[in-house]
């Protein structure tokens, strides 16, 4: 549905439809859908009169929920041929997210996640653009969230330790203002040895 000619709209709709005929329940929040220079504001939202156009960068970020424990996950689609800056920062969010993943174990605190992330950020010069944590705790919730942020974020200067069976909502994100959004973000659960990623998808740049 996030192609050229379409609507914000549309893209809900298939996706609330794709979300339901999956065996989802209603989400803690909606799936965030926002096109172009919209998608450059965090958690903005679809609006019926906003078409894709050919350029656009369309932000998808969508929630699960399965007796109302939640899962989430986003991509950012381009419409058209991505220009090579939307390839290095394709390039760079991959790295970052993979950096938090592979650091993430029992054992750590969650200041130490989060720098593995951010660190990758701020050597590729991006850092004014990393605008929120690396991961908030995900679990049972109801509207009008679907995180668990106030128990547990992977955040500078957090000392909680990761234990197993801990679920987070991992953010490998660049926003730039009144431009886009490039995301990969995951749902993981740390594991006795590591973590394990429950969203499975690959982690690039959608081209449409």
């Amino acid at each position: 549905a996030a192609v050229e000619g379409n609507s914000e709209d549309d893209i809900a709709a298939a996706t609330y439809s794709a979300l339901i005929r999956a065996g989802s329940e209603y989400p803690g929040m909606p799936p965030m859908i926002a096109a172009g220079y919209r998608s450059g504001l965090a958690h903005t939202t679809w609006e019926g009169h906003k078409r894709i156009e050919r350029g656009d960068v369309v932000l998808l970020e969508i929630p699960a929920a399965v007796q109302r424990y939640h899962a989430v996950f986003a991509r950012s689609v381009v419409i058209g041929k991505p220009p090579a800056r939307y390839r290095e920062i394709e390039r760079v969010i991959r790295e970052a997210a993979d950096a938090a993943i592979a650091s993430i174990r029992p054992g750590i605190t969650a200041a130490e996640a989060d720098h593995a992330q951010r660190s990758v950020i701020v050597r590729a010069g991006y850092s004014d653009h990393f605008l929120h944590r690396t991961a908030y705790a995900l679990g049972i919730a109801f509207p009008p969230h679907w995180d668990e942020g106030g128990i547990m974020s992977l955040k500078p200067g957090n000392n909680q330790v990761l234990e197993p069976n801990m679920v987070f909502h991992l953010i490998s994100a660049l926003y730039f203002y009144a431009e886009a959004c490039f995301a990969i973000t995951e749902t993981i659960r740390v594991t006795e040895n590591g973590c394990e990623t429950i969203t499975d998808f690959p982690r690039e740049l959608i081209v449409h």
